[in-house]
């Protein structure tokens, strides 16, 4: 399960920081699962599972809760994301009505 949970959290960052797309416009290839956090950590961590041995069902269950897992991750990022726009804004807000008083004086 471990192993299911690190694929998990590489591929929702992969997603979260745009690395997906970065690395499709670099060689002009559209990578369709790894395009969905889910279905990338779903397929990923059921290959490598099975690879490593795990039984097809087992496999399969693990790969399951890891693209559940995924969804909550993905969900609590976008949310920090959200938080840190909002704060830099107010502190780029908060930055520039200081130059425009060091200006009128």
């Amino acid at each position: 399960m471990t192993t299911a949970l690190m694929l998990m959290v590489v591929v929702v960052l992969i997603n979260h920081l745009g690395l997906i797309e970065a690395v499709e416009k670099v060689i002009h290839y559209k990578f369709k699962i790894l395009g969905c956090s889910k279905c990338g950590t779903f397929w990923l961590a059921l290959i490598v599972l099975l690879v490593e041995g795990m039984p097809i069902i087992e496999g399969v269950t693990m790969s399951i809760v890891a693209a559940y897992v995924a969804l909550w991750l993905e969900l609590f990022l976008a949310i920090m994301a959200k938080w840190y726009e909002t704060c830099y804004d107010k502190i780029q807000a908060a930055s520039y009505s200081e130059d425009e008083t060091c200006a009128e004086s």
